[in-house]
């Protein structure tokens, strides 16, 4: 099954992020606080990372993905679950040149 589902800005940084650092190893809520949000001015939330995994999960699990895709580690942080996905494309470069969020509905 394939499809399409928008990310924000923000979901997106965080999914790519995820990709490339939670599939060999845990990603700490601290550094995707930071990474995601305090290096992209935002103001960081544990709360608000929460609801963006949240529905990063659900908007893969549309995509045919299971839903336990990324994975909370109690007491660690996060990792993708599977460690034989792999991202075959995405663009780095245009993260950086598009900070403004779209609004979900």
């Amino acid at each position: 099954m394939f499809g399409s589902v928008l990310f924000n800005h923000t979901m997106l940084q965080l999914f790519i992020y995820l990709l490339q650092h939670g599939r060999q190893n845990i990603v700490t809520k601290e550094e995707l606080l930071r990474v995601v949000w305090e290096e992209n001015d935002l103001v960081p939330s544990t709360q608000r990372l929460w609801q963006v995994l949240k529905n990063l999960n659900r908007r893969l699990s549309l995509l045919g993905l299971p839903e336990d895709f990324i994975t909370s580690v109690r007491g660690s942080g996060y990792c993708i679950n599977y460690v034989d996905i792999t991202p075959i494309y995405y663009r780095v470069s245009e993260l950086h040149h598009h900070p403004e969020e779209i609004k979900e509905s």
